[in-house]
């Protein structure tokens, strides 16, 4: 097993000041009301959204229905997922089954259940059957789906990997918030669960009432546990992956990370607020994001940098196959936009404003650097991204760090200076 490698970024985001062009926004469309997911066909004319029971398919050239599919004894549906080939779609949401409709021969295949939870209350096994699926994904090759079922108003929470063409449930991990019976067992909770682009993952994440809550990676065939992300829960609950370089994204808190599934490698950006509907260009090291509150931006994951900023009103939500974004506007209306992928941003170089001396060090560190602001900030992260210093200092333009205490290794040290953090590599020798 290749060892676990963590490369860290700070980032400050400042957005630029940029003019909206007209031509960006390609059209948008009427007001819809059951708007809860929009997934773009592999084949890339058409794209689906919900609409309570309806899932409508519209054309990416122009945004208009062409088409609708309605399932009938359905309330309101959440997920779409849709197989490589664009051939099959697994529908789900607010009811006890996952819907599979083949799109080309425009017909429902079948509707698939399964038990959420099981237990012994007062001596006699009580089964409790599924009542929502919370979250659905369908193999590429379009024969299996994983998902999510819960039971009890989501209390009871069921992650399972079913055979489509059997019905036969391949694997299950049932977890619960809160066992009256068994009040000492741990609050868990399964929230969301999606296949890799390529089908060789399965990607979930378990929260925790307390603790770290975590993103599991299985392996697509054997169900082993094949990783762990530590902190990295998606308040989001959905995944972005990458159909470019074999990565997801998932969040802690104001940290952005990025992880290799090849290579189990993790990039984290750190954010000046927590960031949502991440959406990977398709074709360059490019991602829309929003951070906070702010209009989404175009950032260049490997560098760090804010490109562009769009200024529509709305979230991205996925990119087409010639890189455009579908986004959610305000008015729960749906807009194409095409944005600046490959804008390049003005970035002042602030090289020659601090000196680390030496690097590599034996054990104290000397940090010289132009700061106007009264207090300085400092932290130290080992390649485990594990925070070992924080410290708030007087600025006197200067400042000596002692390495003594560490093992011999690289650290990255952050330094806030004039409310511009920067992070660079120390290397303590023996």
């Amino acid at each position: 097993m290749k060892p676990l490698i963590i490369f860290i970024t700070l980032l400050v985001v400042t957005l630029p000041q940029l003019s909206f062009a007209e031509e960006e926004v390609i059209w948008e469309t009427e007001v819809i009301g059951g708007l809860n997911e929009v997934q773009v066909s592999p084949l890339g004319e058409v794209f689906y959204n919900t609409n309570d029971s309806i899932i409508e398919v519209r054309s990416i050239e122009d945004g208009r229905v062409v088409d609708a599919i309605i399932f009938p004894n359905t309330t309101r549906l959440d997920q779409i997922s849709i197989s490589a080939d664009g051939r099959f779609m697994v529908v789900s949401g607010q009811t006890k089954y996952t819907i599979i409709y083949d799109l080309f021969e425009r017909r429902e295949v079948k509707r698939i259940t399964t038990i959420a939870y099981e237990r012994e209350e007062y001596g006699n096994n009580v089964v409790y059957e599924a009542t929502r699926w919370i979250s659905s994904s369908i193999s590429p090759d379009g024969t299996k789906f994983t998902g999510i079922a819960t039971a009890r108003n989501g209390e009871m929470t069921n992650f399972v990997v079913i055979d489509i063409s059997t019905e036969k449930v391949l694997y299950e991990q049932r977890r619960i918030i809160y066992d009256h019976f068994n009040p000492e067992k741990p609050y868990q909770k399964w929230q969301s669960t999606e296949y890799s682009p390529d089908g060789k993952y399965i990607v979930n994440q378990l929260e925790f009432k307390s603790g770290s809550d975590s993103v599991y990676i299985f392996d697509a065939n054997t169900f082993e546990i094949y990783d762990v992300v530590l902190n990295s829960y998606n308040e989001n609950i959905n995944f972005s992956f990458s159909l470019l370089k074999s990565l997801f994204s998932t969040s802690n808190g104001y940290e952005l990370i990025l992880y290799n599934l090849e290579t189990k490698e993790r990039k984290v950006l750190i954010l000046e607020s927590s960031s949502r509907n991440i959406v990977f260009s398709r074709d360059d090291n490019k991602i829309a994001l929003q951070i906070g509150t702010t209009a989404p931006v175009i950032m260049d994951y490997n560098l760090g940098n804010v490109l562009d900023t769009i200024l529509y009103i709305g979230l991205p939500q996925i990119s087409t196959n010639v890189n455009n974004l579908i986004y959610f506007g305000v008015n729960r209306s749906i807009a194409l936009i095409k944005p600046e992928w490959n804008k390049i941003s003005s970035i002042e170089d602030n090289e020659n404003e601090i000196i680390i001396s030496p690097n590599p060090t034996n054990g104290l560190v000397n940090i010289t650097l132009d700061c106007q602001s009264p207090q300085i900030k400092y932290r130290i992260n080992n390649t485990s991204g594990q925070n070992l210093e924080s410290k708030i200092i007087s600025n006197n333009s200067s400042l000596v760090i002692d390495f003594n205490h560490y093992p011999v290794g690289i650290y990255y040290l952050t330094v806030v200076c004039n409310r511009f953090p920067k992070t660079y590599k120390v290397v303590k020798e023996g």
